[in-house]
C-alpha cells in the first residue's frame, strides 16, 4: 500500500507496442524498442509494385 500511495492524477500510462524481454536484477522485464522506420514498410511496398511491373 505504501507504493500506492504515491500515485497522483498526475501520472499517465504509455502502452509500449514493441517490446523486447530483458533480465534487469535478476527480474524478467519488458524493455521498449523502437519501430521500424516507416519508410522501410513504403520502400518494400514499391519494389514489390517495380517487380510486378516487368515485363
Amino acid at each position: 500500500m505504501p507504493l500506492l500511495v504515491r500515485i497522483s492524477a498526475s501520472w499517465c500510462m504509455q502502452v509500449h507496442d514493441w517490446v523486447d524481454d530483458a533480465v534487469i536484477d535478476g527480474k524478467k522485464v519488458l524493455v521498449p524498442r523502437k519501430p521500424k522506420p516507416w519508410w522501410r514498410r513504403q520502400l518494400r511496398r514499391l519494389r514489390d509494385r517495380l517487380r510486378e511491373n516487368r515485363p
